[in-house]
């Protein structure tokens, strides 16, 4: 079985100044697989993204594929928390499951004056395959959505689409760092 996940996490504690959760300069680090394949009801799991929230706690996103390593079908949208900087691992929960559609691509963006964790992802046909999409011959596009956790992961609110021409206003950009 391939691992289809393996994050390597820095053993300092987080909050150091720098991107993740260590300074980049640190050579210690403990590797810890996260996800497995043909585990938990998922034939692959794919697309991995990390985050440190605020307070501390890793959080693991990917792509839960159900049926195979095809970038189209059922794909759920999946996640893990760590408190104890990536020791130890939660059972893994979904963040978005649109029933056989593609829910994917995480990108975790943690506001560091707020605590809030947004994360963008996308969103397609699970039968529109990658060259429909991208050839603009599928049943639907892949679309842009964003969801919010204001409790270091534990809740997520309904994705909601800030596709482009949807009319949904965010607010007037920030430096969020």
């Amino acid at each position: 079985m391939l691992v289809a996940a393996i994050l390597a996490l820095q053993t300092h504690p987080p909050g150091i100044p720098g991107i993740g959760c260590a300074p980049a300069f640190s050579r210690e680090t403990d590797t810890r697989v996260v996800w497995k394949s043909a585990e938990n009801g998922y034939h692959t799991y794919r697309i991995p993204a990390l985050a440190v929230t605020a307070r501390g706690t890793v959080l693991a996103f990917c792509e839960g594929r159900k049926e195979g390593r095809n970038d189209y079908g059922d794909i759920d949208l999946l996640f893990k928390r760590s408190t104890d900087h990536g020791s130890t691992w939660s059972r893994q929960s979904i963040v978005w499951n649109d029933a056989g559609n593609t829910c994917g691509n995480p990108c975790p963006i943690i506001d560091r004056t707020t605590g809030t964790v947004w994360l963008l992802l996308t969103w397609n046909l699970g039968g529109d395959r990658e060259s429909e999409i991208i050839d603009r011959q599928g049943r639907d596009i892949r679309r842009v959505f964003i969801t919010s956790s204001p409790d270091d992961g534990r809740t997520w609110a309904k994705p909601r689409e800030i596709t482009a021409g949807h009319g949904v206003w965010l607010g007037p950009p920030r430096w969020i760092g």
